[in-house]
């Protein structure tokens, strides 16, 4: 069964990444799983998505309820709607999907810009106290 679980967390892991580059797709939420999977499963792999440069700030800023920079939301938003105005003018023709598509680059501009927003801070540690995952399996 651990075996599942690694390549379920595998999947999701990949999931939160494409999360990452594209605009309306989560990240969080698959990266929150992938962790819980790894938790029952691999503690090695479960330190490495919780200590990882990339991936790592997503879990913490949710698990510790932080927030986000002003320049994360910024560049989410900057992103978002390059991207969606691109899709919507350039690869969809149907009036509606376009009216939809900045529907939803609306309604995710709004959540991104209702985060908490935490100032930069350079000094934070690549990776914080992690819980340990044997105490898990007891």
């Amino acid at each position: 069964m651990k075996h599942f679980y690694r390549a379920l967390g595998v999947f999701f892991t990949i999931l939160g990444i494409i999360g990452i580059v594209v605009p309306v797709w989560p990240t969080t939420v698959f990266l929150i799983l992938a962790s819980a999977v790894f938790l029952k499963s691999s503690p090695t792999m479960y330190r490495w998505l919780h200590r990882n440069q990339i991936l790592g700030p997503y879990l913490r800023a949710y698990t510790e309820k932080t927030g986000v920079t002003l320049g994360y939301k910024l560049w989410t938003i900057t992103f978002l709607w390059v991207t969606i105005v691109f899709s919507a003018f350039f690869g969809v023709e149907i009036l509606w999907v376009r009216w939809m598509l900045m529907g939803i680059a609306l309604a995710v501009t709004l959540h991104v810009a209702t985060l908490k927003t935490k100032a930069a801070d350079t000094t934070e540690p690549i990776a914080p106290p992690i819980l340990d995952p044997q105490e898990s399996e007891q």
